[in-house]
């Protein structure tokens, strides 16, 4: 009775580890895995007072009156998102950026540090036109609840946790059903 019960023991756990590394087996190599950026030109500077804007809501205690362009939300040919974010103040001084999200989730968050996020150009509304950043890399964002970014966290769960979308236009649904709320175009803001 003992070795049918120890061979049994060992079946099991000779086909668990089976299975494991069966699961894994679609991934492709660490060296078809390197991310490589889309160059992607930066739109014209839009005017935050015209256009599809959303607003975004973050928390009951978020100050912020943040709102994301709809239209400019699409995927690059990397497969990141690209979109212009407003990040208002609670004043409503305007704080346009164009911006970047790679969602890194399930089997391909192995082997990586998370999903990341690159702003990509700060807007000179008086000029009209966009300032490149200093340091233009792709940072961690991960994926836990991060409160100093709770704006960008918004995002990536409206972007990232139900998959990759399928087109632009299910990514900008996904904002407007997670995160957004739209006002009509009469409505002016500061």
């Amino acid at each position: 009775m003992k070795p049918l019960i120890l061979t049994m023991i060992l079946a099991t756990f000779a086909t668990s580890s089976y299975a494991e590394t069966r699961a894994f087996s679609h991934l492709p190599p660490d060296e078809e895995r390197v991310f490589t950026e889309s160059e992607v030109a930066l739109p014209d500077v839009p005017n935050p007072q015209q256009g599809d804007w959303v607003d975004l809501y973050i928390t009951p205690t978020f100050k912020g009156k943040p709102q994301i362009l709809l239209s400019s939300i699409s995927y690059a040919e990397d497969g990141s998102i690209r979109y212009i974010l407003n990040n208002r103040s609670a004043a409503g001084y305007n704080n346009l950026t164009a911006e970047g999200l790679l969602c890194i989730t399930g089997d391909k968050l192995l082997g990586s540090e998370g999903s990341k996020l690159k702003t990509f150009g700060y807007a000179d509304l008086h000029n009209n036109r966009w300032i490149l950043p200093r340091k233009g890399d792709w940072e961690i964002i991960g994926g836990k609840h991060n409160a100093t970014n709770s704006v960008r966290r918004a995002l990536y769960e409206a972007f990232c946790l139900d998959g990759r979308a399928k087109s632009d236009e299910e990514l900008r649904a996904r904002v407007q059903k997670t995160v957004g709320f739209t006002h009509p175009a009469s409505t002016k803001h500061n």
